[in-house]
């Protein structure tokens, strides 16, 4: 999911917050896998357990499209401060197990 809040209050309309919840790729905390449309019970999905993100290439691939799109849609705001590619990902499935496929997913592609 990605959300993107324009906030009103004393911030200037084109400051944005967008979020990729971390409970996308869990079943136990903040479960988010049910709905993700990664999940092969969901229509289209391509991975039949969330720990499969960190070893399939199409996920991967699907993964960097996502953040090129990102990219693409708000890096033009100077309203920018950062950007966070994923909250807590030790909280997603297996991320244990799989920690050195993880370190390559994000690292070595």
């Amino acid at each position: 999911m990605i959300l993107c809040v324009s906030l009103q209050c004393a911030i200037p309309p084109d400051f944005l917050i967008i979020k990729i919840t971390k409970g996308q790729f869990s079943t136990s905390d903040d479960p988010n896998w049910a709905t993700n449309p990664y999940n092969s019970a969901v229509s289209g999905g391509i991975l039949s357990a969330p720990q499969d993100l960190w070893t399939n290439s199409q996920a991967y691939s699907l993964f960097q499209r996502r953040f090129r799109y990102i990219v693409a849609r708000w890096g033009y705001s100077t309203s920018l401060m950062s950007w966070e590619l994923w909250n807590e990902v030790d909280l997603s499935d297996a991320f244990d197990d799989n920690g050195a496929a993880a370190n390559i997913f994000f690292n070595n592609r």
